[in-house]
């Protein structure tokens, strides 16, 4: 008998997918909204919870978009890995930083502050730092604003692990790759079939995303 928790996402179709991208969105929003109310009355540990929850909702969604561009292109899919990076934290964590960096290139390529060149600069180090986050702390982290743990040989409740700082750093977190996500997925998935021509016709050419692609978004 399989499990009921099995999952084979090579096996949804493209529609069903296509609505799973959507609707994890919608339930990182709820995470954010309901975080946001625990906020307010000083809950900062599970407040702390739902915005690494929501963030990972962010990341599936991104998955399962990449599934989506892989089955339209033709490209051979991963199924063992893909399933399990669905279920893995820190996984779902790294797959959501996508949606920050494309948040970084919007705000820094329409800024009118500074040279193209200067701004460029800008967002190649930002977006270094965006990729140096720590899926694994982040996933501690949220382990610890669930439990009470044990430090230097004494139980510690998690209200006194996680501060207020951490929280509302990780509320802006959210907030930017969920936003940031809901407005391209959307453009994506009502265009996906020129998009994924665009794709298939770069890599029939041999060229991919790069720097140089990346310098293109700037102009003085």
């Amino acid at each position: 008998m399989t499990s009921k928790s099995t999952i084979r996402l090579e096996n949804i179709d493209l529609e069903e997918l296509k609505r799973g991208c959507k609707i994890t969105i919608e339930n990182a929003e709820e995470m954010i909204e309901e975080a946001d109310i625990l906020i307010n009355n000083k809950r900062f540990a599970r407040a702390y919870t739902l915005y690494q929850l929501g963030i990972e909702e962010v990341g599936k969604s991104n998955l399962l978009l990449q599934l989506i561009f892989d089955l339209k292109i033709g490209r051979k899919v991963d199924a063992k890995a893909l399933n399990k990076e669905f279920k893995f934290h820190q996984a779902k964590s790294k797959s959501s930083i996508v949606f920050e960096k494309a948040a970084l290139l919007l705000m820094l390529s329409t800024s009118q502050e500074g040279s193209a060149q200067e701004r460029v600069k800008q967002f190649f180090e930002e977006s270094e730092k965006v990729d140096k986050e720590n899926a694994n702390m982040l996933n501690d982290n949220k382990n610890k604003s669930l439990y009470v743990g044990i430090e230097n040989g004494k139980f510690i409740s998690p209200k006194y692990i996680i501060t207020t700082e951490m929280a509302l750093n990780l509320r802006t977190k959210a907030l930017i790759r969920t936003k940031a996500a809901k407005g391209l997925l959307e453009g994506f998935l009502n265009d996906i079939d020129t998009l994924t021509s665009a794709m298939k016709n770069l890599e029939d050419q041999g060229k991919q995303v790069d720097s140089d692609m990346v310098k293109g978004f700037f102009k003085d």
